[in-house]
């Protein structure tokens, strides 16, 4: 947290041909928060000025029941190399020093979709100072220059072509993209609402299918089941996991199902019957009722799915739909 908000801070200076030399902390934590933790932000935070060449003279800090953290930072330029977001000539070429992709992935990140080496990378990345970039830069007549943070690497162009009042012609082969991060956003995780031809797609929640088997059959040794595997046993529903009910019929053609809508009868059948138990993430699994059994996931894609909150903005309403994890 430390390193990337000292990394994100000192990067506006960077973006204007400049050298970080002097920073403030501006610190705002809980009472609650443990002092190490507090420690350790400002360290992530020293440990990156240090790496810049600058110095920390010292800083503000509140109690406040969000954590916060960043830095003010004073840098040096020779006042004719300045550099702005508004300086862009016809004729210019536009260099990207990072893969694009990281909202995508820290969006991801929340809801347990992105994968550990890709978070891995995002992170490397928050954390790799734009220092390289700037003393590469200076060697050279640069018209115009700004760091891609939250509007995107779209929303930070458009804005520079708009001050600098030129167009821009973007060759996406050429754009360097974090692969990972490109399949997720194909699948509509994006980092904020996105409005295209009059609609707008939030990702808002994931769930996944597990099954919960009995001790004593065949397939508590596992550790994970496909479908294949599930198929041509006899199966318990819970009501209101009704997406999958059709799933799991088509997925499992030999297998017959129990659908129960009764909670006490659903536990009671849990807790005596032989039945292979289908519950989800939202509905169960793991929870009390689950005694004598064992609960794992299913090895399959469509077991995964992802909830949008669409906004159609012709028709003034919302709806939810769910598209399977492919």
């Amino acid at each position: 947290f430390g390193q990337i908000a000292a990394t994100n801070a000192l990067s506006d200076v960077y973006a204007m041909g400049g050298e970080p030399k002097l920073c403030l902390n501006i610190m705002a934590v809980p009472e609650s928060m443990p002092r190490e933790a507090v420690h350790q932000i400002l360290r992530g935070g020293y440990d990156k000025v240090y790496e810049a060449g600058a110095l920390i003279t010292g800083g503000h800090s509140i109690f406040d029941e969000e954590p916060k953290y960043g830095l003010a930072v004073t840098g040096f330029v020779r006042p004719d190399r300045v550099l702005t977001n508004a300086g862009a000539q016809p004729g210019d070429v536009l260099l990207l020093t990072k893969p694009l992709g990281i909202g995508v992935l820290t969006t991801a990140h929340k809801g347990g979709l992105a994968s550990p080496a890709a978070m891995d990378r995002a992170y490397g990345l928050m954390t790799t100072l734009n220092k390289a970039a700037r003393d590469c830069m200076a060697d050279f007549r640069v018209h115009a220059c700004t760091d891609v943070t939250g509007f995107g690497f779209l929303g930070h162009l458009t804005e520079m072509m708009e001050g600098s009042g030129t167009a821009a012609l973007v060759d996406t082969a050429g754009v360097d993209l974090i692969p990972e991060a490109l399949e997720l956003a194909e699948m509509g995780i994006l980092p904020e609402a996105v409005c295209l031809e009059g609609v707008r797609c939030v990702p808002f929640l994931r769930e996944e299918l597990y099954v919960c088997i009995p001790e004593n059959h065949e397939l508590a040794g596992c550790e994970s089941v496909t479908f294949e595997m599930l198929n041509g046993f006899n199966c318990l529903l819970r009501s209101e996991i009704g997406f999958w009910d059709a799933m799991c019929r088509r997925k499992m053609p030999a297998s017959r199902f129990l659908v129960q809508t009764d909670e006490f009868e659903m536990r009671e059948l849990i807790l005596k019957s032989s039945l292979l138990c289908f519950v989800t993430n939202l509905s169960g699994a793991g929870d009390g009722g689950m005694r004598g059994r064992k609960t794992v996931p299913i090895a399959d894609p469509e077991a995964k799915v992802v909830y949008h909150l669409i906004y159609r903005e012709e028709r003034k309403e919302y709806e939810v739909v769910c598209q399977t994890l492919l």
